[in-house]
């Protein structure tokens, strides 16, 4: 049966309306759809970065300055801060979705603020307990300092690199995690540099005051932040080559393994340092040769992007690191030439390890469909890295003792043994999801 509108005259149906003459209106910029504009997100993860940075990469420096810290102190300080960083990187992206939904009230943007508070207090509580005590700080204030820090300073990344990846795909992804990247590895450079002439004059805890006004200063760019990251773009790029979920599945293994290794190297870098005869000034501006050299690495692959999907990437990056890892461990011991040995070996191993991230953290934003997850997972594998690392130098100490000479070969072959076996089972991996069902 007709309907009344198709039986209606032509004079009593309402005109069409005109069609469009000119150019259709722009699609969106992917500026436009992100959580905050790639600026702002760049300029707080450069500030931010001096300084979760200076305190996660150079704690063992003022801990070895202010309190003489044995290499197993070291490495136990170590296996506390990793520890808390994977319970703060594990727990931000789900339990930020749990929270969002349950209180509306409440914003990404706001924790971060909150964030922001906490790193500033813990980073000045040393400073605060002298003040209380009219006394030195004492030792326990910078154990809590640093356990504050961990779970804290391993929240906030996740939720930055959400408000990154957030409304972005394709090469719009790929040149801000490039930026990202850069940015972050830079500050790390400038913070050594900066810790430098503090650590010279015996003033190392000072360094820790004066980095607690670095988050209260990232606070201040959280106004160009939207309360909540943009959604994660989907199927709004070109499909993905297959290869891009197994090398997901090979950096999921290597970070965590170049991180062991770093987490290994920095606590025993103030020691052997010393030992190859550089003051305490200079010793931190040559321990920086890695991050320098991670800064040139993500700089070139920004611009460079032949890399991708590529399986001689994480190849090369992990035989580098190796590489590296054992001219530091070995430089001590070669007389003479002990420091060009180790500045060569660090440059090695920065430029190295900054493939093997980069790879990591590409592949995560492009592969997996949440940024919070994404990052969170991407943080937690590097807190795993942070906390092994330290727990097998502590083991090697206490197995042979840290005055043995054999403790840096007994070092250097167990980290390279724990490397291949962590390979090996990237391999397994890839294998078993290959096989059909």
């Amino acid at each position: 049966m007709a309907t009344l509108s198709e039986h209606r005259s032509p004079e009593a149906s309402p005109p069409a309306p005109a069609a469009p003459t000119g150019p259709p209106p722009p699609a969106p910029r992917s500026e436009d759809r992100a959580g905050a504009p790639l600026w702002a997100v760049l300029a707080f993860t450069l500030v931010n970065s001096l300084g979760t940075g200076a305190i996660t990469n150079g704690m063992y420096f003022l801990t070895d300055s202010a309190f003489a810290f044995s290499q197993r102190k070291q490495y136990i300080l170590g296996v506390s801060f990793g520890v808390a960083y994977i319970f703060g990187a594990l727990v931000t992206g789900r339990t930020l979705a749990l929270v969002l939904a349950r209180a509306t009230w409440l914003s990404a943007r706001a924790i971060l603020l909150v964030l922001m508070g906490v790193l500033a207090i813990a980073s000045s509580l040393p400073a605060l307990v002298a003040l209380a005590t009219d006394a030195p700080a004492p030792e326990w204030s910078l154990w809590t300092a640093a356990l504050i820090y961990g779970p804290f300073s391993g929240a906030l990344w996740p939720i930055v690199e959400s408000y990154l990846a957030g409304g972005r795909k394709g090469a719009s992804l790929r040149r801000a995690t490039g930026h990202f990247n850069v940015f972050w590895s830079a500050a790390l450079v400038l913070a050594f540099f900066g810790m430098a002439p503090l650590r010279s004059i015996g003033r190392p805890l000072d360094t820790l005051t004066a980095l607690a006004a670095i988050p209260l200063a990232a606070a201040v760019l959280l106004v160009w932040f939207r309360r909540t990251p943009a959604p994660h773009i989907e199927g709004a790029h070109d499909p993905r080559p297959p290869v891009f979920d197994d090398l997901l599945i090979v950096f999921r293994w290597l970070l965590p393994t170049s991180y062991v290794v770093l987490a290994t190297l920095t606590p025993f870098l103030p020691g052997a340092l010393k030992r190859i005869g550089l003051p305490d000034g200079w010793a931190m501006i040559a321990a920086a040769t890695w991050m320098a050299a991670r800064v040139g690495a993500f700089a070139v692959f920004q611009r460079w992007e032949g890399w991708h999907g590529r399986w001689w990437v994480p190849v090369a990056g992990l035989l580098g690191v190796l590489a590296g890892f054992a001219a530091c461990i070995l430089a001590p011991l070669v007389g003479a030439a002990g420091l060009p040995t180790m500045l060569l070996g660090l440059a090695v191993f920065g430029a190295s390890q900054g493939m093997i991230y980069l790879g990591a953290l590409y592949y995560a934003m492009e592969v997996v469909d949440d940024g919070a997850e994404a990052g969170g997972m991407h943080e937690a594998l590097i807190g795993v890295g942070y906390t092994v690392g330290p727990a097998f130098g502590l083991a090697v100490g206490l197995a042979v003792g840290e005055e043995n000479a054999s403790f840096e070969p007994i070092l250097l072959v167990g980290v390279m043994l724990l490397s291949c076996g962590l390979c090996a089972l990237a391999g397994r991996e890839i294998h078993a999801r290959s096989r059909p069902a």
